[in-house]
């Protein structure tokens, strides 16, 4: 179980444009949801689209300002975040790449050229793009929560938590102590994490519903993670009541169930999330579903559709995908190719999940020695942090989370 790429931790809606700052602040006044008042997540939505929809008419007439440019970058990645849309952060970076081509010298056009390098796992990349950014001198708090985001991807912990923990000294807001929660999850201290999560929503004044999903959803990861899968669910829930299309939110609904062996309620929500976004992750897990439920024609038709898109998607984006191929091909009994994912997803980024799932693959393809070097090295990570934390894989920083 897993956050797809463009999911991640990374909190892709900071958003730093006129627009975007809008539709966080949501419109109009909302029904009631389990814990607070937002607006309905229809119309938030609606906004969003409707913002898309405008700056692609600015585009599409010529003479769109690279301003307008940037934003249309920065609301792509908004909706694959919260939609799971692989197109859009292709497009975003598209957008970021011609930019920067134009205005070499712009370091708020190089610091998202890096954010959506980040989002498709390009970390070595999007690093030397927030250096560069730095040296020009865009803004530093934007590049601190950048350069945090792909730290917690690389297993880079404890760094990544010191900067988290200072934006939010300087500005806490649901934001900022949302994703120093995730890095405190991430840390090993669930406690501490859960307890930062709530401050993140007590300081929440606003209508959106977009922040208030996204710290639920982080939250029940980390929950799941740990096996509380009681409390993972109710969390997940809650993320899908505040925004019912956060398709990442009613993927890992859709898995804790399974995983509590409600195999029925779990392969009708994976159903619709599969068809709903462009990333295989949810339809991978609901091939486990259906072969556990018995149905092996239709589970063996999942599998070779989902083994087809994982192959598609390795010759496009490879680093975003080798973590999530690994899992599926372990998962559908076949080590040897997963061990060859996670043997280069390890090498791009040894976190401690990383290491956890190169470990478990290479104990199944019967490279014992590998496996007890690996497992070495994991132990030691893992005791560098406290304990219980957040080993499994569907643990992530990145995005973009982003995923």
């Amino acid at each position: 179980m897993r956050t797809p790429w463009f999911w991640g931790g990374a909190v892709v809606i900071a958003l730093g444009s006129v627009t975007a700052a809008a539709l966080l602040a949501g419109s109009g006044a909302a029904p009631p949801r389990r814990e607070r008042p937002t607006t309905d997540a229809a119309l938030a939505m609606a906004n969003l689209e409707g913002s898309l929809t405008t700056l692609d008419a600015k585009l599409e007439a010529g003479g769109a300002p690279s301003s307008a440019r940037a934003e249309l970058a920065e609301l792509l990645m908004m909706r694959a975040q919260f939609l799971g849309r692989l197109s859009d952060t292709e497009r975003a970076a598209g957008i970021a790449d011609a930019l920067v081509q134009e205005t070499p010298r712009s370091g708020t056009l190089i610091l998202l050229r890096g954010r959506t390098r980040a989002a498709l796992h390009l970390f070595p990349q999007a690093l030397r793009d927030f250096d560069e950014a730095a040296r020009i001198g865009a803004d530093g708090n934007a590049i601190t929560a950048a350069r945090a985001s792909v730290l917690l991807a690389i297993g880079r912990v404890d760094e990544a938590i010191a900067l988290r923990a200072a934006l939010a000294a300087a500005k806490p807001d649901i934001l900022s102590l949302g994703a120093l929660a995730v890095a405190q999850g991430e840390g090993g201290d669930l406690v501490a994490a859960s307890a930062t999560f709530g401050r993140a929503r007590g300081v929440y004044r606003d209508v959106s519903p977009f922040p208030l999903a996204w710290t639920y959803f982080q939250e029940g990861k980390l929950y799941f993670a740990a096996g509380e899968l009681d409390r993972a669910r109710e969390l997940f829930a809650t993320a899908v009541d505040q925004l019912p299309s956060y398709a990442a939110a009613a993927g890992h609904l859709g898995e804790v169930e399974a995983a509590m062996g409600l195999q029925s309620e779990a392969a009708q929500r994976l159903r619709v999330v599969a068809a709903s976004t462009e990333d295989p992750d949810s339809e991978g897990h609901l091939c486990l579903v259906l072969r556990d439920m018995g149905q092996s024609p239709e589970a063996e038709s999942c599998r070779i559709r989902v083994s087809e898109l994982y192959e598609s998607l390795l010759k496009r984006h490879p680093e975003a995908f080798w973590d999530h191929a690994a899992e599926f091909f372990l998962a559908m009994h076949e080590p040897h190719k997963a061990l060859v994912y996670a043997r280069q997803n390890l090498a791009l980024r040894p976190s401690r999940a990383a290491f956890d799932l190169f470990a478990k693959t290479a104990a199944a393809a019967g490279a014992a020695s590998e496996a007890s070097s690996v497992a070495k090295n994991s132990e030691a990570l893992a005791s560098h942090h406290s304990p219980g934390g957040a080993s499994h894989q569907c643990a992530k920083a990145g995005p973009a989370s982003a995923r």
